[in-house]
């Protein structure tokens, strides 16, 4: 009797165990959903919004404009809110302070939904009467005479408009909106004409202001910070569920062992279940962090990153160039395989002493955050991984790919989108590959120039109006012109002569400061075919990194048969690159050169050079030796240049001799060139004869 009531007890308490164990496992089921659907509500919220906020940027900043996609993210924002709202998890008690976070959300999402309806409203307004004004503008020339002023008027009006949408100032349009007038001597078609056209531009002058402050508040990040509070107050409460949880998984493993494997079974696919929530958790963690396809940091790590404010960065915002003919020739395969590809070649070994991050912002798009960088250095990053990408050959399955990037350098918060304007200029300006945003740069002002200057210097190259002038450089002890340097000029269509310094810090940004260099090689080993002078060309970090134009500069020294060519290395240019400079030295010298290094005394000024390569002049910089008549300082530094020189067996050449009192110090210092007006003006022609007379 005893031992029916004891096994009676023992299935009693088998039973008991083994309801609470199927009771505690569908708990436990319930809870891990509830908690991955909030979660993963979260996610889907924060995800509306940056989408939401990227296509509102998109529409203000480029007067882009896709109200079919901003509904679209609108109407999944209000259905990834409402499915919020009703999470189930949210009727716990436990979880009030949970639900009263989710509903300060409401009146946020509810005027962010309101304020994007209006923005579109006023945004569609804006886009068609614009639209509407260029329809308008084409038909002015039927209905006046082309001497009318009012063709100009419509003209400054369009511009001004479009200007405005640009630079996205409502007082721009306020302080240059002069609408048309309507003279009594008009047509009724002409007086219809600029009353249609007036009431066009009357809208876009009075809603654009407030077009500007909806977009404006609608960027405003204020959902994702309620979504961050509301997220460590669910952590806080959920983290403290799961303990308890644990604590009581433990127990029941502890006492089913000793009674029944399949308590232990069930016990155990609990505890897998536990492990599964927490791996789900770091994956959903690591996948609102990072790009699935290159595993670099995303867009949304990027904006919490500079929205902490905790340090200053400089962004470099990367753009593969024409990457959407890519994906059409070859398919997304291919695409997504160079863009893997490239995510890898943009982690350059030199960046890492500025403690970079690395981005992937969009589709084509890639982002470099760096601490602690000079715009000089950073300018110089920049054209190494310009330089990198174009000269890499991608090879992707069996496919030879050749790409250029435009990259865009900001440390001017809001960072993206400085950069992000900073790019759309470069677009417009296809032979520039980076540029610097300035906030005191007047970017209309500077891309005109630049752009005009470009085609200046396009049509000179075309029309053979690039030519090379050689200034003479006398051997102070023989008094005879022993050298030439190479110095590039353009000759105006009116006969002017345009110097370097009025193109080439243009043009270096552009593959046309190659076909230059081209030019100015090509001309000099030509001059130095058929003269026994030495010849020097300048060459700097850019162009000797620069693999392609090596090969063509290499190509034509060896078919040249040349051995009277010199190199001046650009001192200033900062030559940062030990080994390949290095290399380039050792490869000229093959070829009879002399290896001198100008503008020494100022700039980057590097005595390390000495040690590691193997220099035969330096070129002492003009700003000093100009001054030694009447700067003492500047004539004790030159006559320490001079010492050094003589100490480690190296000649020296003064720039810059404007005149005989300059001369005769140099001269007695022990100088062994002199090159300047003094000796010589750079000409086409060499002099007719070596011997000077001084």
């Amino acid at each position: 009797m005893k031992l029916y009531k004891n096994i009676f007890f023992l299935l009693l308490i088998v039973s008991g165990l083994f309801y609470i164990i199927l009771s505690f496992y569908s708990y436990e089921q319930k809870f891990s959903s509830e908690i991955k659907s909030f979660r993963a509500s979260i996610s889907h919220i924060e995800r509306d919004n940056s989408d939401l906020k990227y296509n509102i940027l998109q529409s203000s900043i480029y007067a882009y404009y896709n109200q079919d996609a901003t509904a679209k993210y609108v109407n999944l924002l209000q259905l990834d809110y409402d499915h919020l709202k009703n999470e189930s998890i949210l009727n716990d008690s436990n979880y009030a302070d949970v639900k009263n976070q989710v509903n300060k959300l409401n009146p946020i999402v509810n005027d962010k939904i309101n304020n994007i309806q209006k923005y579109l409203i006023i945004n569609a307004g804006i886009k068609n009467s614009f639209i509407f004004l260029l329809r308008e503008a084409s038909k002015s020339n039927a209905l006046f005479p082309s001497n009318n002023p009012i063709h100009s008027q419509i003209t400054s009006l369009i511009t001004t408009f479009s200007n405005a949408r640009r630079i996205l100032d409502s007082d721009y349009i306020n302080s240059n909106i002069i609408l048309l007038e309507s003279h009594k001597n008009y047509t009724p078609k002409q007086k219809e004409f600029v009353a249609k056209f007036n009431l066009h531009a009357s809208y876009l002058k009075n809603n654009f202001k407030e077009f500007i402050l909806l977009a404006n508040v609608i960027l405003e990040n204020n959902i994702n910070t309620e979504l961050s509070s509301t997220n460590k107050v669910f952590d806080n409460i959920s983290t403290h569920d799961t303990q308890i949880l644990n604590y009581f998984t433990f127990f029941i493993i502890t006492v089913s062992s000793i009674l029944f494997g399949i308590i232990i079974f069930l016990l155990i696919k609990i505890a897998n279940e536990n492990k599964t929530l927490k791996i789900t958790q770091t994956e959903l963690d690591y996948l609102l962090t990072h790009d699935k396809l290159t595993s670099l940091f995303n867009r949304y790590e990027f904006e919490q990153l500079v929205a902490s404010g905790n340090t200053l960065y400089t962004l470099l915002l990367i753009n593969v160039d024409k990457f959407k003919q890519v994906n059409d020739l070859y398919g997304n395969s291919i695409g997504n395989k160079l863009l893997q590809e490239i995510s890898k070649l943009i982690q350059l070994e030199m960046l890492r002493v500025y403690s970079p991050k690395y981005f992937r912002i969009g589709g084509d798009e890639f982002a470099i955050l760096l601490q602690h960088i000079s715009s000089h250095d950073a300018k110089i990053v920049a054209n190494s991984l310009s330089n990198t990408i174009l000269s890499h050959n991608f090879v992707l399955s069996d496919i030879s790919i050749h790409v250029c990037v435009s990259i865009a350098i900001n440390h001017e918060y809001p960072l993206l989108e400085n950069a992000d304007m900073t790019l759309k200029h470069i677009k417009k300006l296809p032979e520039i590959r980076y540029m610097f945003f300035d906030k005191k740069m007047n970017f209309i002002e500077t891309i005109k120039t630049n752009i005009d200057t470009i085609n200046l210097v396009e049509h000179a190259i075309t029309e053979d109006r690039v030519v090379t002038f050689y200034q003479p450089i006398l051997n102070i002890k023989t008094k005879k012109i022993e050298k030439y340097e190479a110095l590039v000029r353009i000759i105006n269509k009116d006969g002017s002569v345009l110097a370097p310094y009025a193109f080439l810090p243009i043009v270096q940004q552009t593959s046309l400061y190659q076909d230059i260099t081209k030019i100015v090689i090509e001309n000099t080993l030509e001059k130095a075919k058929v003269n026994n002078y030495r010849f020097s060309i300048n060459f700097s970090m850019q162009d000797i990194s620069n693999i392609p134009l090596m090969e063509i500069f290499f190509s034509q020294l060896e078919s040249s048969k040349v051995s009277n060519l010199d190199i001046e290395l650009l001192e200033t240019e900062h030559l940062y690159n030990f080994h390949m400079i290095k290399d380039f030295i050792l490869k000229v010298k093959t070829f009879g050169c002399n290896i001198l290094i100008d503008d020494f005394g100022t700039g980057y000024s590097n005595f390390s050079y000495f040690s590691e390569f193997e220099i035969d002049i330096l070129k002492i910089d003009g700003s000093i030796t100009k001054e030694i008549n009447n700067n003492s300082k500047k004539l004790q530094i030159f006559k320490a240049i001079s010492n050094f020189s003589d100490a480690i067996s190296t000649k020296t050449l003064a720039e810059f001799v404007e005149n005989r009192e300059i001369y005769k110090t140099i001269e007695e210092i022990g100088i062994t060139y002199a090159q300047g007006y003094f000796i010589g003006k750079p000409s086409p022609t060499l002099l007719e004869d070596d011997e000077i007379t001084i």
